[in-house]
């Protein structure tokens, strides 16, 4: 997910992080929340379908400063990532289309429903290039309508009517997926001072290995600033990748961009 998506669809994005060190051991610990959700209109049976995408990420780390300088700092860090992600497909049929579709599917030979059902969607649900990193919600209810549209055709006094009746049921709804997980990582952070008020900084992990997800990295830089004692600001690039797959659910996403950040010392 790159940073232009990120400001096309963003509902809602929202971080916070802190830090105590005694001596050369520390603790740190990182929040952050993403709501992205888009918008995919069709001509076919279902006129628009809405993707929510929210994420929770919580990091959780103890470090231990190997180098310390006048010049900078080197730490070796380890912790556990816990990643939350809420999937939701919303569906709005087009009502004006339903009760032709329901009496192509009366007249469909049974060996052929599979095939209509996908000329009449469209792709609508499952685009081939959809605009957020979703699972395949579509397909679940693909399956459902398919079904349930066999189980009508048994009786075909009945068929069409009860056929419309479970298009608009299915097509104006909304179905949800909710996975999470949590990743061990280990890595390194180190800071150069380039003058008393500028610095750069960075961070690096890598994690996984098959606990929670295949693997995990995450890597940030930037330049910061010491306003005053108390007050810094940074300005720096980040970026997460993710690849995980538990029983059918893949999501092997890389998220990045730039990272404005402002801090308190205390």
């Amino acid at each position: 997910v790159g940073f232009d998506q990120i400001l096309t669809h963003v509902a809602g994005i929202a971080s916070i992080s802190a830090e105590a060190r005694y001596g050369r051991f520390g603790v740190y610990g990182d929040f952050l929340y993403m709501s992205l959700s888009a918008g995919v209109y069709g001509d076919g049976l279902v006129k628009k379908a809405n993707l929510t995408l929210d994420q929770y990420l919580a990091d959780g780390e103890v470090y231990y400063r190997i180098l310390e300088g006048p010049r900078g700092s080197l730490d070796l860090r380890a912790g556990g990532r816990y990643l939350n992600l809420f999937n939701r497909l919303e569906l709005s049929a087009a009502d004006t289309k339903i009760n032709q579709a329901a009496a192509a599917f009366v007249a469909a030979a049974n060996q052929d429903l599979r095939g209509l059902l996908e000329r009449l969607l469209r792709g609508e649900l499952d685009p081939r290039n959809p605009p957020l990193p979703v699972p395949p919600l579509g397909a679940e209810v693909k399956l459902r309508l398919l079904q349930r549209i066999r189980e009508a055709r048994q009786d075909p006094v009945t068929a069409q009517r009860k056929i419309a009746r479970i298009l608009k049921a299915r097509l104006n709804g909304a179905v949800s997926l909710t996975e999470d997980w949590t990743d061990p990582y280990f890595g390194f952070a180190g800071r150069y001072n380039l003058n008393k008020a500028f610095y750069l900084t960075g961070k690096a992990d890598v994690g996984g290995f098959g606990v929670g997800s295949d693997i995990t990295v995450q890597a940030y830089g930037a330049l910061g600033c010491h306003v005053t004692r108390s007050i810094y600001s940074e300005l720096g690039f980040r970026y997460l990748y993710e690849d995980y797959d538990s029983n059918g659910f893949l999501y092997k996403v890389s998220t990045y961009g730039p990272q404005i950040t402002a801090g308190i010392i205390f």
